[in-house]
Protein backbone atom coordinates (compact mmCIF):
# COMPACT_ATOMS: atom_id res chain seq x y z
CA UNK A 1 0.00 0.00 0.00
CA UNK A 2 1.13 3.81 -0.91
CA UNK A 3 1.92 6.28 1.31
CA UNK A 4 -1.15 7.89 -0.55
CA UNK A 5 -3.56 5.13 0.52
CA UNK A 6 -2.51 4.96 4.12
CA UNK A 7 -2.77 8.65 5.00
CA UNK A 8 -6.12 8.24 3.15
CA UNK A 9 -7.26 5.51 5.51
CA UNK A 10 -5.87 7.21 8.24
CA UNK A 11 -8.04 10.21 7.72
CA UNK A 12 -11.16 7.94 7.28
CA UNK A 13 -10.45 5.96 10.60
CA UNK A 14 -9.85 9.25 12.45
CA UNK A 15 -13.18 10.81 10.88
CA UNK A 16 -14.87 7.48 12.20
CA UNK A 17 -13.56 7.71 15.80
CA UNK A 18 -14.74 10.97 16.65
CA UNK A 19 -17.91 10.52 14.90
CA UNK A 20 -18.60 7.83 17.02
CA UNK A 21 -17.13 9.42 20.24
CA UNK A 22 -19.52 12.40 19.13
CA UNK A 23 -22.82 10.94 19.12
CA UNK A 24 -22.13 8.90 22.80
CA UNK A 25 -21.36 12.44 24.30
CA UNK A 26 -23.61 14.20 22.37
CA UNK A 27 -25.98 16.19 25.59
CA UNK A 28 -28.91 16.02 23.32
CA UNK A 29 -28.89 12.18 24.08
CA UNK A 30 -31.09 11.91 26.68
CA UNK A 31 -29.16 9.56 28.74
CA UNK A 32 -26.19 11.89 28.74
CA UNK A 33 -26.03 15.04 30.59
CA UNK A 34 -23.14 17.69 31.69
CA UNK A 35 -20.48 15.12 31.25
CA UNK A 36 -22.03 12.73 33.45
CA UNK A 37 -24.09 9.41 32.41
CA UNK A 38 -27.27 9.79 33.82
CA UNK A 39 -30.22 7.10 33.88
CA UNK A 40 -33.22 7.02 32.00
CA UNK A 41 -36.90 8.14 33.61
CA UNK A 42 -37.90 5.76 35.76
CA UNK A 43 -34.73 4.04 36.63
CA UNK A 44 -33.94 3.57 40.04
CA UNK A 45 -29.99 4.49 40.89
CA UNK A 46 -28.03 5.37 43.60
CA UNK A 47 -29.40 2.51 45.98
CA UNK A 48 -28.19 2.54 49.65
CA UNK A 49 -29.17 -1.04 50.28
CA UNK A 50 -30.29 -2.76 47.23
CA UNK A 51 -33.74 -3.92 46.98
CA UNK A 52 -33.72 -4.36 50.78
CA UNK A 53 -36.33 -2.69 53.18
CA UNK A 54 -35.46 0.70 54.34
CA UNK A 55 -33.07 1.33 50.92
CA UNK A 56 -33.17 4.45 49.36
CA UNK A 57 -32.34 5.79 46.16
CA UNK A 58 -33.05 8.32 43.29
CA UNK A 59 -35.67 8.12 40.54
CA UNK A 60 -35.52 10.88 37.62
CA UNK A 61 -38.88 11.63 35.74
CA UNK A 62 -39.43 14.99 33.51
CA UNK A 63 -36.42 17.07 34.39
CA UNK A 64 -36.75 16.47 38.22
CA UNK A 65 -34.96 13.47 40.75
CA UNK A 66 -37.20 12.24 43.48
CA UNK A 67 -36.12 10.14 45.87
CA UNK A 68 -37.16 7.13 46.58
CA UNK A 69 -37.43 4.13 49.09
CA UNK A 70 -38.00 0.84 49.54
CA UNK A 71 -40.73 -0.18 52.21
CA UNK A 72 -41.55 -3.93 52.85
CA UNK A 73 -41.43 -5.41 49.33
CA UNK A 74 -42.45 -1.76 47.45
CA UNK A 75 -40.74 0.74 46.20
CA UNK A 76 -42.25 3.95 46.56
CA UNK A 77 -41.59 7.71 45.71
CA UNK A 78 -40.63 9.46 48.95
CA UNK A 79 -41.85 13.32 47.41
CA UNK A 80 -45.09 14.11 46.22
CA UNK A 81 -45.26 14.18 41.97
CA UNK A 82 -43.82 17.30 41.03
CA UNK A 83 -44.94 16.34 36.99
CA UNK A 84 -47.00 19.00 34.82
CA UNK A 85 -47.08 16.83 31.61
CA UNK A 86 -48.04 13.45 31.21
CA UNK A 87 -45.78 11.01 30.58
CA UNK A 88 -46.55 10.87 26.55
CA UNK A 89 -45.60 14.85 26.66
CA UNK A 90 -49.05 16.16 26.57
CA UNK A 91 -49.42 19.39 29.57
CA UNK A 92 -51.34 18.55 32.20
CA UNK A 93 -54.04 21.71 32.08
CA UNK A 94 -53.35 24.38 34.97
CA UNK A 95 -56.51 25.45 36.36
CA UNK A 96 -56.55 28.44 39.00
CA UNK A 97 -60.09 29.40 39.66
CA UNK A 98 -62.27 27.76 41.70
CA UNK A 99 -65.39 27.38 39.38
CA UNK A 100 -63.52 26.08 36.78
CA UNK A 101 -61.75 23.32 38.67
CA UNK A 102 -65.53 22.13 40.02
CA UNK A 103 -66.69 21.97 36.05
CA UNK A 104 -63.72 19.50 35.31
CA UNK A 105 -64.28 16.29 33.94
CA UNK A 106 -60.82 15.88 32.95
CA UNK A 107 -57.10 16.03 34.16
CA UNK A 108 -56.39 18.96 35.72
CA UNK A 109 -53.34 20.17 38.10
CA UNK A 110 -52.96 23.02 40.33
CA UNK A 111 -50.77 24.60 42.88
CA UNK A 112 -51.44 24.95 46.43
CA UNK A 113 -53.03 28.28 46.59
CA UNK A 114 -51.73 28.53 43.32
CA UNK A 115 -48.72 29.84 44.73
CA UNK A 116 -45.80 27.84 42.76
CA UNK A 117 -43.02 28.20 45.73
CA UNK A 118 -46.02 26.05 47.83
CA UNK A 119 -45.74 23.55 44.91
CA UNK A 120 -42.17 23.49 44.38
CA UNK A 121 -42.15 22.66 47.97
CA UNK A 122 -45.12 20.43 49.03
CA UNK A 123 -45.68 19.14 45.16
CA UNK A 124 -48.54 19.52 42.51
CA UNK A 125 -52.10 19.25 43.07
CA UNK A 126 -54.32 16.98 41.21
CA UNK A 127 -58.09 15.57 40.49
CA UNK A 128 -58.79 12.06 40.09
CA UNK A 129 -59.22 12.27 36.23
CA UNK A 130 -55.64 13.17 35.90
CA UNK A 131 -55.17 9.75 37.90
CA UNK A 132 -57.60 8.13 35.56
CA UNK A 133 -55.24 8.89 32.31
CA UNK A 134 -53.11 6.43 33.48
CA UNK A 135 -50.24 8.92 32.04
CA UNK A 136 -49.13 10.36 35.62
CA UNK A 137 -46.53 7.89 36.47
CA UNK A 138 -43.20 8.00 35.15
CA UNK A 139 -41.97 4.23 33.05
CA UNK A 140 -42.33 1.40 35.36
CA UNK A 141 -44.46 3.04 38.01
CA UNK A 142 -48.17 3.59 38.47
CA UNK A 143 -50.34 5.24 41.01
CA UNK A 144 -50.98 3.01 43.67
CA UNK A 145 -54.44 1.11 43.75
CA UNK A 146 -55.97 0.86 47.05
CA UNK A 147 -54.85 -2.63 47.89
CA UNK A 148 -51.42 -0.97 46.85
CA UNK A 149 -52.10 1.47 49.56
CA UNK A 150 -53.41 -1.01 51.99
CA UNK A 151 -50.65 -3.14 52.01
CA UNK A 152 -48.20 -0.46 52.79
CA UNK A 153 -50.61 0.42 55.75
CA UNK A 154 -50.40 -3.01 56.96
CA UNK A 155 -46.94 -3.33 56.64
CA UNK A 156 -46.38 0.05 59.25
CA UNK A 157 -48.51 -1.52 61.53
CA UNK A 158 -52.29 -1.03 60.30
CA UNK A 159 -54.77 2.35 59.95
CA UNK A 160 -54.13 3.41 63.88
CA UNK A 161 -50.28 3.28 63.82
CA UNK A 162 -48.99 3.80 60.31
CA UNK A 163 -49.13 7.34 60.60
CA UNK A 164 -46.39 7.88 62.60
CA UNK A 165 -43.70 6.07 60.47
CA UNK A 166 -45.31 7.52 57.10
CA UNK A 167 -44.76 11.12 58.44
CA UNK A 168 -42.07 13.40 58.12
CA UNK A 169 -40.66 14.86 61.92
CA UNK A 170 -40.53 18.32 63.32
CA UNK A 171 -42.41 21.36 62.15
CA UNK A 172 -41.18 21.77 59.23
CA UNK A 173 -43.64 20.90 57.05
CA UNK A 174 -46.58 20.54 59.32
CA UNK A 175 -48.08 21.94 62.46
CA UNK A 176 -46.02 21.65 65.86
CA UNK A 177 -48.50 18.92 67.23
CA UNK A 178 -47.05 16.67 64.37
CA UNK A 179 -46.75 13.26 66.03
CA UNK A 180 -44.36 11.33 62.61
CA UNK A 181 -40.98 9.90 63.30
CA UNK A 182 -40.69 8.57 59.57
CA UNK A 183 -39.55 5.66 60.31
CA UNK A 184 -40.35 4.19 57.04
CA UNK A 185 -38.59 7.12 54.78
CA UNK A 186 -42.07 8.11 52.81
CA UNK A 187 -41.43 11.98 54.27
CA UNK A 188 -44.92 12.92 54.16
CA UNK A 189 -45.63 16.64 54.32
CA UNK A 190 -48.90 18.46 55.30
CA UNK A 191 -49.36 19.57 51.80
CA UNK A 192 -52.97 20.11 52.06
CA UNK A 193 -55.75 19.83 49.08
CA UNK A 194 -58.64 21.14 47.30
CA UNK A 195 -62.31 21.16 47.46
CA UNK A 196 -64.39 19.27 44.59
CA UNK A 197 -65.90 23.16 44.69
CA UNK A 198 -62.65 24.90 44.31
CA UNK A 199 -61.08 26.35 47.64
CA UNK A 200 -57.98 24.97 49.05
CA UNK A 201 -57.76 23.68 52.57
CA UNK A 202 -55.57 21.93 55.25
CA UNK A 203 -51.82 23.01 54.46
CA UNK A 204 -49.58 21.65 57.58
CA UNK A 205 -52.71 19.31 59.25
CA UNK A 206 -53.17 16.94 56.43
CA UNK A 207 -51.72 14.83 53.86
CA UNK A 208 -54.12 13.25 51.07
CA UNK A 209 -52.81 10.76 48.72
CA UNK A 210 -55.17 9.49 45.43
CA UNK A 211 -55.46 6.18 44.69
CA UNK A 212 -56.07 5.07 41.42
CA UNK A 213 -59.25 2.92 42.13
CA UNK A 214 -62.35 4.38 41.86
CA UNK A 215 -65.69 4.02 43.61
CA UNK A 216 -68.68 4.66 41.70
CA UNK A 217 -69.28 7.24 38.72
CA UNK A 218 -68.51 10.03 40.95
CA UNK A 219 -66.20 9.07 43.99
CA UNK A 220 -62.80 7.58 44.29
CA UNK A 221 -60.33 6.32 47.05
CA UNK A 222 -57.71 8.24 48.66
CA UNK A 223 -55.95 8.02 52.18
CA UNK A 224 -55.26 10.54 54.47
CA UNK A 225 -52.63 11.32 56.99
CA UNK A 226 -53.59 13.42 60.25
CA UNK A 227 -50.82 16.09 62.12
CA UNK A 228 -51.83 15.41 65.56
CA UNK A 229 -52.85 11.30 64.82
CA UNK A 230 -51.07 8.41 63.82
CA UNK A 231 -53.93 7.04 61.92
CA UNK A 232 -53.34 6.04 58.07
CA UNK A 233 -56.97 5.20 56.81
CA UNK A 234 -59.27 5.54 53.00
CA UNK A 235 -62.01 7.52 52.38
CA UNK A 236 -64.17 8.48 49.41
CA UNK A 237 -64.21 11.54 47.67
CA UNK A 238 -65.54 13.46 44.48
CA UNK A 239 -63.23 12.99 41.56
CA UNK A 240 -63.27 16.54 41.38
CA UNK A 241 -60.97 17.24 44.67
CA UNK A 242 -57.55 17.90 44.43
CA UNK A 243 -54.92 15.75 46.23
CA UNK A 244 -51.02 14.66 45.88
CA UNK A 245 -49.93 11.80 44.12
CA UNK A 246 -47.20 9.20 45.32
CA UNK A 247 -46.01 6.43 42.72
CA UNK A 248 -45.34 3.12 43.49
CA UNK A 249 -43.17 0.32 41.00
CA UNK A 250 -44.38 -1.94 38.94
Amino acid sequence: MNHLFRSFFACAGLAIAMLVFSSCTDESNPLFSAGNFDFADGVIYDKTDGDNDGSEGRMNYNGYAYKVVRIGTQWWMAENLQATKYNDGEEIPRVSDGDAWSDLTTGGRCDYNNDPDIADEYGKIYNWFAVNTGKLAPPGWHVPTDAEWATLRDYLGGGLAAGKPLKESGAKHWKPSNTGNNASGFTAFGAGGRLDFGPFYSLLDNAFFWASTSSGSDNAIYYTLICASNRFVGYEDDKTAGYSVRCVQD
